[in-house]
């Protein structure tokens, strides 16, 4: 009797283990795919959303909120490559300074936790939150001909 109780205890620390190897890889990779779609979002749909003809006239950059908004959407969607059944993600523009050119954007992936159910709460999830800034300026004050701007 004494090794068949050894047995299951040894069967649940494993299966208990193993549940949690699972969940920190999932966690890991969907935070890694996270932050990585953030950045590039943000960075490319900044290219686009500027202003050109501001840019031209002015020598400054001037950032279309309405344009990086929606470029926004379509690259974080694109960028997303870690697809897990058990996951949901949500993206939220926080802040788009036209001039200074500025962009605060947040991206959050929720993962559904089998460690989390078997040892706490059924109902609990585990989520990640990743936030990224970008900020346009230029390197000097005095305007040169050619422009600030690289």
């Amino acid at each position: 009797m004494s090794k068949m109780l050894w047995f299951g205890i040894a069967v649940a620390i494993f299966v208990i283990c193993f549940a949690y190897q699972i969940d920190s890889t999932v966690l890991n990779a969907s935070m890694i795919d996270n932050r990585d779609a953030v950045k590039q979002a943000s960075e490319a749909s900044i290219q686009r959303a500027i202003n050109k003809g501001t840019l031209r006239v002015n020598e400054t950059i001037e950032i279309d909120p309405g344009v990086f908004s929606k470029e926004y959407e379509n690259f974080y969607k694109a960028n997303n490559d870690f697809n897990y059944d058990g996951s949901s993600r949500n993206f939220k523009v926080v802040q788009v300074n036209t001039s200074p050119a500025m962009v605060a954007v947040e991206g959050e992936v929720t993962n559904k936790s089998n460690f989390k159910r078997m040892t706490e709460e059924k109902n609990e999830d585990i989520s990640v939150l990743f936030k990224n800034v970008v900020i346009y300026e230029s390197k000097s004050k005095v305007k040169i001909p050619g422009g600030n701007v690289d």
